[in-house]
């Protein structure tokens, strides 16, 4: 199975957890929560991430803003960001709190549970092994081409 493919199906099985999760909770979306965040490191973000400044014209509101640190491997939140508008899509923040939109637009936050922080982690580490797997066997692939 190619590895996009293999990323596409870990994606899939995160956003699923987390939306069944929401799915069984009365929650909305506190903006106060999603505020206390700025500047806090993401370890799963579904939506693109851009440097500010750097946003391509054509995403619209479909995008959060922020780093990647590449010394820690982590991606931290810039300021000042309103939370994605028109795609569904879920960010966990390391401390557990995750703002989700789901596809029927339902936006709420929501503070996962030791084990449910957990399982998403496993899952997150999982997706990089699997992407960064896939970037040496398409480097490898180009090589052997080019010889």
């Amino acid at each position: 199975m190619d590895g996009q493919f293999k990323a596409i199906r870990i994606r899939g099985k995160i956003e699923g957890f987390l939306f069944g999760i929401v799915s069984r909770l009365d929650t909305q979306f506190d903006e106060a929560v999603w505020e206390s965040h700025y500047g806090s490191v993401m370890l799963y973000c579904s939506f693109p991430l851009y440097r500010k400044g750097r946003v391509p014209r054509h995403c619209g509101e479909e995008y959060i803003t922020g780093k990647f640190n590449h010394e820690t491997q982590e991606s931290i939140m810039g300021y000042d960001i309103e939370f994605p508008e028109g795609q569904s899509g879920a960010i966990v923040f390391e401390d557990g709190v995750t703002a989700i939109r789901t596809d029927e637009d339902i936006r709420c936050t929501i503070q996962l549970s030791a084990r449910e922080l957990l399982m998403v982690a496993v899952l997150v580490d999982r997706l990089f092994v699997t992407l960064r797997n896939d970037h040496v066997e398409s480097k490898n692939r180009r090589s052997n081409q080019q010889e």
